[in-house]
């Protein structure tokens, strides 16, 4: 791992003179361009780096898919075939896989921010910081794809017996394309801000909505790399060469980071400009209010008693102005 990373450190690594705070912002292609092979040798390291829990989930699916257990299940007029084994049991260890995706999210905002980063120490900060939070969301998109698969199946063998399921059919493929485009999302924003894992999937499904567009290219690009692998890797040797030493060297890298590239700035133009925005806007505020304190504790007691004819929070005793609560405290003080 070190060899690749000196290797591609000396080709894409060096340090430059920075950019400067007031200089423009490069295009957008520019800047992914920039980053993808201007951190060539970190991404190699990093995706090796990820590979190891990958080949232990792998193993374990291996073995588990040699079980089998195949049920018969009458949906309307058709008997449907259905391994049981294999469809539920089989990608389970998935759900252990999930939350070193947190590592491989805070190296890519990284280098999407453009800030420096350490491989290792970075990538497993983030996953032991964020492992309970990606390891809950595992468990949720495994119980959604349980749900999912046994409604496609029932909607799909039975619309075609009774039309008007044609609906609901159609109804569970938009809700399963919103819910796969929140997961774009939710990465991100959980190594990003401290939201509670309904806060995420609140923002995630809105951002599914806004950022449709950009999810329908993410999709796209996805069909396009499952075509190659599963279509034209196995048609030709060389092309199932390129596949592996693809998915060995950056494969989920390059994934992970371009699909960040494409949903970030719409997280920062919601939830991180949208965080600046208010701030700058509650200090506004407080300054106001402080201002009106101040202009306030000049006016004359004829003055005051003219602007108090609603109840203030503030009262004009001996020439000076203080909050109707102190003074009320005082007095019963004095009561007492």
């Amino acid at each position: 791992m070190a060899i690749f990373g000196n290797l591609f450190g000396r080709m894409y690594g060096k340090e430059g003179p920075g950019v400067s705070k007031d200089e423009p912002r490069r295009p957008a292609f520019s800047r992914y361009l920039s980053q993808f092979f201007g951190k060539f040798g970190k991404w190699i390291q990093l995706n090796l780096l990820f590979m190891i829990p990958t080949a232990v989930v792998a193993a374990a699916m291996f073995f588990l898919y040699a079980i089998s257990y195949t049920v018969m299940i009458p949906i309307g007029n058709t008997l449907v075939e259905v391994d049981l084994w294999h469809r539920y049991v089989f990608p389970l260890p998935l759900i252990f896989w999930y939350p070193f995706l947190a590592g491989l999210t805070m190296i890519s905002r990284c280098a999407i921010r453009e800030e420096p980063f350490f491989v290792f120490t970075d990538a497993m900060n983030a996953v032991k910081k964020n492992f309970k939070l990606f390891f809950l969301n595992g468990v949720i998109v495994y119980i959604v794809y349980i749900l999912f698969s046994i409604a496609f199946d029932f909607y799909f063998y039975l619309m075609f017996q009774y039309y008007i399921l044609f609906i609901p059919f159609i109804l569970s493929c938009l809700v399963i394309f919103l819910f796969i485009s929140a997961q774009f999302y939710i990465p991100m924003m959980a190594i990003t801000f401290n939201l509670r894992l309904r806060d995420l999937y609140r923002n995630g499904l809105i951002f599914a909505v806004i950022g449709f567009p950009r999810n329908a290219f993410i999709l796209f690009l996805i069909l396009l790399i499952i075509t190659y692998f599963f279509f034209l890797a196995p048609v030709m040797l060389l092309f199932e060469l390129l596949a592996v030493i693809f998915f060995i060297a950056f494969g989920f890298v390059f994934n992970t980071y371009t699909k960040n590239f494409i949903i970030y700035p719409v997280i920062e133009k919601y939830l991180i400009n949208g965080e600046t925005e208010t701030s700058r806007e509650k200090r506004e505020r407080i300054r106001e209010e402080r201002e009106q304190e101040r202009n306030m504790s000049v006016l004359s007691e004829e003055e005051f008693n003219a602007l108090s004819e609603i109840k203030s929070e503030y009262v004009y005793v001996n020439g000076k102005l203080i909050k109707r609560s102190e003074y009320e405290a005082q007095q019963n003080d004095e009561d007492s």
